[in-house]
């Protein structure tokens, strides 16, 4: 954690009083040699004696699997272990103990959430400061407002998109699980890219969206072929 620390040191010397420095971490990369417990609420110790005004915790990236709610368990049951169904956050409970270590910063977790019902329990239960978002804003960016405004009271679930019917029964196989989350995933990225392109986000079409962002990442890498040299 020593370069981490070294680089939040260093932007605070930089910052004024309107500056908020943030730090974000997950609470495992889950691959081998990942962050214990025990070493992740040592680094948020760390973070929070440093000054640091918001430290995010979320259980994984979008490449992570668990993150997109396929964990060996509920690939074979389907469903949600019951304590994290409850709260709707895959990872609240083990952010709920580094929330103890936080004393100055205010506290953000980003994992699941997705109904009016739960955050607010989670605020008021003090299990964290901040409702952190990914998947729901990448395919509705105004669902924040609308959650607030009591609009709607619970944001888009792009992990209840569902396969075509005709590759439904793959979803018996392991092989069926990767082929959602991957379709689900590119599905986030297509509407990013045409979100930043000032497009309305796409239907979801899984087979489309694969083959789309396939294309559009050639493109980008095409662009960039030559770019050393010209320098």
């Amino acid at each position: 954690a020593r370069l981490l620390l070294e680089v939040v040191e260093e932007v605070a010397t930089l910052r004024d009083e309107t500056f908020a420095l943030a730090v974000k971490i997950n609470s495992s990369d889950f691959q081998k040699g990942g962050f214990t417990q025990e070493e992740f609420e040592q680094v948020v110790v760390w973070l929070d004696k440093r000054n640091v005004d918001l430290i995010e915790v979320s259980g994984g990236n979008y490449e992570a699997p668990a993150m997109m709610g396929a964990a060996e368990e509920q690939m074979k049951t389907r469903t949600k272990p019951s304590s994290t169904a409850a709260r709707e956050a895959f990872f609240l409970e083990f952010a709920v103990k580094v929330r103890k270590q936080v004393q100055n910063a205010k506290f953000m977790v980003t994992g699941g959430f997705r109904t009016a019902a739960a955050m607010e329990a989670a605020l008021l239960a003090n299990e964290c400061d901040v409702i952190g978002l990914g998947r729901p804003l990448c395919v509705d960016p105004e669902c924040p407002g609308q959650i607030l405004s009591g609009e709607i009271s619970e944001l888009p679930r792009v992990e209840d998109l569902a396969m075509p019917l005709i590759l439904r029964p793959l979803s018996y196989f392991s092989i069926g699980h990767t082929l959602t989350m991957g379709t689900q995933q590119m599905h986030c990225y297509r509407a990013l890219i045409a979100l930043g392109d000032g497009k309305p986000v796409p239907t979801f079409k899984a087979l489309r969206g694969l083959l789309e962002v396939q294309r559009y990442d050639a493109k980008c890498a095409s662009n960039l072929e030559g770019l050393e040299n010209s320098k």
